[in-house]
Order: structure tokens, then C-alpha cells, then sequence
């Protein structure tokens, strides 16, 4: 079994468990190979590893490869034949899933300064070479390493995407996990936009025949019932609450200052890590930044916490558009045509019917990573109205009229809400076939709201048959962990480790077939 690794600094605990896991059962027959995309410190881990269970016979650093791909002159014949073997539309999303060398794509975010930034964003041959680079290390790796499966934690970049789109053409296998958004289970996923199609397979199953969910439906009804009377946020959001509270307070902001300070004249040095690392953010970005995020939470606590929903529509009927993470994978590899959000709420305020408001809230994570204006440009548009992004969002869910959104999860919390839900991206629950209406298309949006506005609740057993089929066919795995390491349960990890690896080697054999997912 050889295995090859997407290597960042977030899943990293979380790979190596998943490598003693395959160590354990192949030993001497099992390898490992990484891309590793990270600082070089990851490299040097790796290094000490070596005559362990968890060496990496082969481990590229993605930072010297960039570097290299930026240095070779454009090959306008290899660009073009790539453009024919995996189309137009996928060159273009590699660039567009990247917050650096897709930069000028991000409208409604900060992408703060690094040199890769620099060195591609007005520079088109550049960017291209960069493409071109990527590609031909992924089929080169793949045809001469022949891994039999291909691991990331997400698909959220241009190398990621990259890896797995070639993966998919050559034929080899490629998983990563996705959030099943109930508690903290997880799916694993071979599909490019975490469409999780064998879900949607088992899920249309259960539908006919529910003897094949019966172990896991009670727990499913539960937490629907659970669900409807005390909604909670995800596990990740609650744990990214929970740090910029505690961080943000005044001597948590000292800390941060002094800490930010200090880095920057380590990597204005050279610390050992960040030199030679195309991605690093500089110094001044992360002090300006945190400094930045520290003034508006503070001002948004205390001063626009006002602007509740009564105060703001009183009677007036309302949609509900909440802002996503941007740059981020929901946006940038899952919506990739719609990048621009403010864009998409200048639409949907054209579109939505006379006498209706739509409110808008910002996602917390996101505070202080807009860019100047961002607010203003929102709040000029008529009927459009911002509330405090720690308003109590199932508030506003169940107060709105209908929710828009495009991959945030806030669809599926309305879905099971009993709310109306606009899909205006790619997002697993349309699996569920009902309840919403989804459509990637802005050219016929007023006919998207008025048909979603008088769609039908999902019935309570197509969410429950869902929700049990998730939990079936998911696994426990931290979501907080992800980005913060105390937050791992080692049992647990050590469960889903082994879980994974069964699904690598149904995959591996062929036993888990691909299928289309409910097309919009």
C-alpha cells in the first residue's frame, strides 16, 4: 500500500496516526510519500523519522518546487495540451482555488502579503508557468511513484486541487475527509466538490429500504429533536468562538502584540523555517492584521450588537444571506463562479421581491479580514441591511422568510429548521433532494427566490434518513482539532485512523464505485 500525502500543518497529528495505522497492518509492504506544505521545520521532522514506522521514503517540499515552477519560462504547447486533456474550466479553477496566485479573484477578503503574491499577481506568464509547473509534477509523480491512493485533509488550493484532478484523470485513487456537519462526524470523499456521492448512493437506498439504517436512525431522530429545540453551532465555529474571545480580550492582545513583534523581526531575519517560503506572510500583514481584528470585534461587541433583527426589518419580511470565510475553500473551490460575494447579495437584492429586505451577517472568523469598504459597498445597496455578526444566527434563520447561501451550512441548519434554503453552490445536503432549491445560475434569480420562497419543507424522514445515513457511513473525528491540537481525543483519532484505512482499501480494490451526484 503506498500512500501519498498532501503535508500541511493543519491534520498533521492526524495523517501520521492514519500512517501507523497502514505501518501496522502492511509493515515492510507499506509506503509513504508527501508534498509537503508547510514551513521547512516539517521537513526536518520528517528527516528524524527516517528507520522509524512512520518514514517517508520520499517527501518533495512545495516551496522549492514554486519556487522552481516560477523560474521556468512559460511552455505555451504543454500549457495547451494540458488544456485539452482536462479541459479549460479546470486550468481556470486551479488558479481560482488559490488565494495567491488567484488573488485579484479574492474581492471580499484580505490575502495578505507573500512573496508568491508578489511575484504573480500582475505577472500572467508567471502564473501560467506556475500551472504548468504543478501539472507536471502531479502526472510525473503519479506515472512514476504509482501510488495506490492519494490523502488530503481538504481541498482548499490550487496544489491540492491540482493533485486530486489529475489523480482523477490518471486514474488513481484520492480521498479526503468532509465535514458531515452533525456533531463531529466526518465522511470520507473521493469526489472534487465534496459531493460525497457513495453518501447520496446509500442515502437513496435507505429511502426504499429503511431496515438499512435501523441501527443508526434513532440516534438520527434524536439529534433532529435535539436539534430543533436547542440548535448549537458547529463543533469548529463554537472553538474558533471560544479563541478569538479569549485572544481578543485586552491582555490577550498584549500577548498577541508581543508575539506578532517579535516574529516579525524573526522572519525579517530569516528564522529558521520561514526563509525561502513563497507562502510565509510577512512580518507587518500579521501585526496589522491582528490589530485590525482586535479594534473591530471590540467595536461590533459593544456597538453594533444594537442592530438586532426587530430593530432592524421590524415586520418587514426577510432574507437571510450570511457572509462566508473569505479567501476560503467554501468560496474559492466550492462556488468557484462566484467569488465576488458582494456580487451575489447586489444580485439577490435585485431579485428578491418588493417590500423584502435582505440582512446580512459576517461570519466571525472573518472579522477584520475584509478589505476597506467591504461593509459600505454592502450596506449601500437598497434593502440591504447588516447585523452584528454575534447575533444569535438561529435567530435569524427561523425569523427569515428564506435563507440564501451559497456552501455555508447554514442551508442544512435551515433545512432542518423547517426553513426555506436558496443553494447557490455546491454543498452535499442538496443530496437530500428536497426543502431547498439550488441553482449555481444568477441569470434567473428572482424565478430561484420566488420558487424557494413557496418550496415544501423536506419531510422529516428524508432528513432523518439522511442524518442516519451520515452518521452509518461517517466517522468521530475532531473537527476543532483540525486547528487546534488540544482538542484531540487520541482514542478517537485512533478510531477514525483505522476507519480511514478501511475506506482507503475498499477504494484501493474497487470497492467503492463512483456515482453521479443530484445534478442542479
Amino acid at each position: 500500500m503506498h500512500i501519498h500525502f498532501f503535508l500541511g500543518l493543519a491534520f498533521l497529528e492526524e495523517n501520521l496516526t492514519i500512517v501507523d495505522e497502514v505501518k501496522k497492518r502492511y509493515g515492510d509492504k507499506a509506503k509513504f510519500s508527501a508534498l509537503v506544505a508547510a514551513r521547512s521545520h516539517v521537513m526536518d521532522m520528517l528527516d528524524k523519522k527516517k528507520g522509524t514506522p512512520q518514514e517517508f521514503y520520499r517527501y518533495d517540499w512545495l516551496s522549492a518546487l514554486e519556487q522552481k515552477w516560477l523560474d521556468t519560462p512559460l511552455d505555451r504547447e504543454k500549457l495547451a495540451k494540458y488544456e485539452e486533456m482536462l479541459g479549460t474550466d479546470t486550468l481556470r479553477r486551479i488558479i481560482t482555488a488559490d488565494r495567491d496566485i488567484g488573488v485579484g479573484l479574492v474581492t471580499c477578503g484580505i490575502v495578505e502579503s507573500t512573496k508568491l503574491k508578489d511575484l504573480t499577481k500582475n505577472n500572467d506568464e508567471a502564473r501560467w508557468s506556475y500551472v504548468v509547473g504543478l501539472l507536471d509534477y502531479c502526472f510525473d509523480f503519479y506515472e512514476n511513484e504509482k501510488p495506490d491512493m492519494v490523502f488530503m485533509y481538504c481541498i482548499a488550493g490550487a496544489v491540492a486541487l491540482a493533485m486530486a484532478e489529475v489523480a482523477d484523470y490518471m486514474g488513481v485513487q484520492f480521498s479526503q475527509p468532509v465535514f458531515g456537519r452533525i456533531d463531529d462526524y466526518q465522511l470520507l470523499d473521493n469526489d472534487k466538490y465534496c459531493m460525497v456521492p457513495h453518501i447520496k448512493k446509500q442515502y437513496e437506498a435507505a429511502l426504499q429500504d429503511p431496515s438499512l439504517i435501523k441501527d443508526t436512525l434513532p440516534l438520527a431522530k434524536q439529534h433532529l429533536k435535539k436539534f430543533t429545540y436547542q440548535p448549537e453551532r458547529p463543533a469548529d465555529t463554537k472553538a474558533w468562538l471560544i479563541k478569538i474571545m479569549k485572544e481578543y480580550s485586552p491582555i490577550g492582545m498584549v500577548k498577541i502584540l508581543l508575539v506578532d513583534l517579535a516574529r516579525w523581526f524573526c522572519i525579517m531575519f530569516g528564522l529558521k523555517g520561514t526563509k525561502g517560503v513563497l507562502r510565509q506572510r510577512k512580518g507587518f500583514s500579521i501585526l496589522w492584521g491582528n490589530l485590525r481584528k482586535f479594534f473591530l470585534i471590540h467595536y461590533m461587541l459593544h456597538f453594533e450588537k444594537r442592530k438586532t433583527v426587530e430593530n432592524t426589518v421590524g415586520e418587514t419580511p426577510f432574507l437571510y444571506f450570511p457572509l462566508h470565510v473569505d479567501p476560503e475553500m467554501s468560496t474559492m473551490v466550492l462556488a468557484d463562479k462566484l467569488t465576488d460575494q458582494v456580487s451575489v447579495i447586489e444580485r439577490i437584492s435585485k431579485s428578491m421581491p418588493a417590500g423584502t429586505k435582505l440582512l446580512v451577517k459576517e461570519h466571525i472568523p472573518c472579522i477584520g479580514m475584509r478589505p476597506r469598504g467591504f461593509y459600505n459597498r454592502i450596506k449601500s445597496l437598497p434593502d440591504v441591511h447588516l447585523v452584528s455578526p454575534f447575533n444569535d444566527n438561529f435567530e435569524l434563520i427561523k425569523k427569515s422568510d428564506l435563507v440564501v447561501t451559497m456552501t455555508g451550512s447554514a442551508a442544512w441548519e435551515a433545512i432542518r429548521l423547517k426553513k426555506p434554503a436558496l443553494i447557490l453552490g455546491k454543498l452535499h445536503f442538496i443530496n437530500i433532494g428536497e426543502g431547498f432549491v439550488a441553482t449555481e445560475s444568477l441569470d434567473k434569480l428572482d424565478q430561484s427566490i420566488k420558487k424557494a420562497l413557496t418550496e415544501k419543507p423536506a419531510s422529516q424522514k428524508a432528513v432523518e434518513t439522511y442524518m442516519a445515513t451520515i452518521i452509518k457511513e461517517g466517522f468521530i473525528m475532531s473537527t476543532a482539532g483540525i486547528w487546534f491540537d488540544d482538542a484531540h481525543d487520541q482514542t478517537a483519532l485512533k478510531k477514525a485512523a483505522e476507519i480511514i484505512v478501511n475506506d482507503m482499501e475498499s477504494m484501493v480494490k474497487g470497492e467503492r464505485v463512483k456515482n453521479n451526484y443530484l445534478e442542479l
